[in-house]
């Protein structure tokens, strides 16, 4: 079940549910109201066709109704990775019924997935356990939805995960050295790469840009970011507003840039990233989230104020936007030289007797 607003007129809701279960009709009705009685007359629905769903319901009859009503609540990019991430969780899943789910099912799951080879150009990997772990936070949602609508009963276990391991430290490109990727990047990807490193944003929030976002007369970007939590980005630099300019110049409205291979907006230009960094010979694995982390690094180098910072990057806390401060190359080298310059002060101040000591 799911309450929604009704575009049409503020004072409607729309009233969305399967009282046969996920596999039954579908039944849309319009209620007239303010959404907390909306909700209150939704939850009196769901009570009452609660004894018409199945004893034991299977996950896929429950999962309808569930990717349904998760869609309206997450963006286009989080629904897209649901999706592709339950194409693996139900041919497994699917016809097991929520009480019938143990810990050794799941550990049976986990070693299936392991397993599985993903066959790539260099007939590489198995699938890493991040993504195995990703697949069973959606598995969870499932189930939590369902408990929540009466479904079915809470599980008596903890679904256990693959215990995280701490990625490699990253390590953070030079000015110059981003200089010369951006170089060599191609023309149609440099407003984007702009972006992420000139203005530290999200892969996600770059590529779900709206024209009607960009407010160049003011300087600030208005950015949707994570949990819907919104924050204004400056336009930090000359290049960027000139990019900026001329990509708003050609449309009025709508996303901002569009693959004009699939009329949609771009997922990734990742490979265009890896492109430019050959050509550049900056031999680094480049990715999105590098130049939102350069961006991050280079401003706190710069001497950008840490709170400004942490408002322009969308952090919950000072201690996350407090790890740039230690995370550039030459921060490093920089702090690693003061200790040269401590020890030749300490050459420097022995008296010609002490030399001479050490000479006989």
């Amino acid at each position: 079940m799911s309450v929604r607003p009704y575009k049409n007129d503020p004072n409607m809701w729309i009233i969305d549910y399967y009282p046969a279960g996920g596999k039954g009709k579908r039944i849309r009705e319009l209620f007239p109201g303010d959404e907390a009685t909306a909700r209150l007359y939704e939850a009196e629905m769901r009570k009452s066709h609660f004894q018409t769903m199945p004893v034991n319901p299977k996950i896929i009859d429950l999962y309808p109704e569930w990717i349904n009503e998760y869609k309206t609540n997450i963006s286009e990019n989080t629904f897209r990775d649901a999706k592709n991430c339950w194409n693996k969780l139900l041919p497994f899943f699917g016809p097991r019924q929520l009480p019938r789910l143990t810990q050794s099912v799941i550990e049976s799951y986990k070693t299936q997935r392991l397993s599985d080879i993903a066959y790539n150009r260099k007939k590489g990997p198995t699938v890493s356990k991040r993504t195995i772990n990703k697949e069973l936070c959606y598995l969870s949602s499932l189930i939590n939805w369902a408990v929540e609508r009466n479904y079915a009963h809470p599980l008596p276990f903890k679904i256990k995960k693959f215990a995280r391991v701490r990625s490699a430290k990253t390590l953070i490109p030079t000015r110059d050295e981003m200089q010369r990727i951006y170089t060599a990047l191609e023309p149609k990807y440099k407003p984007i790469f702009l972006l992420l490193y000139d203005g530290g944003m999200r892969r996600s929030e770059v590529m779900t840009l709206r024209v009607q976002d960009v407010h160049l007369e003011q300087g600030v970007i208005l950015i949707k970011g994570k949990g819907g939590k919104e924050r204004l980005v400056p336009v930090t630099t000359s290049r960027l507003r000139a990019a900026l300019t001329q990509s708003v110049g050609r449309k009025k409205k709508g996303f901002l840039f569009i693959n004009p291979h699939t009329g949609k907006p771009y997922h990734s230009i990742r490979k265009a990233l890896i492109r430019a960094a050959k050509k550049a010979e900056v031999n680094q694995r480049v990715y999105h989230h590098l130049l939102r982390h350069s961006f991050g690094t280079h401003s706190a180098e710069a001497g950008v104020d840490l709170r400004a910072l942490q408002s322009i990057m969308g952090h919950s806390t000072i201690k996350v936007t407090e790890i740039y401060t230690h995370m550039g190359g030459d921060f490093i080298r920089k702090e690693g030289a003061k200790f040269d310059d401590y020890i030749r002060y300490a050459e420097d101040a022995e008296t010609p007797m002490d030399k001479g000591h050490k000479k006989g």
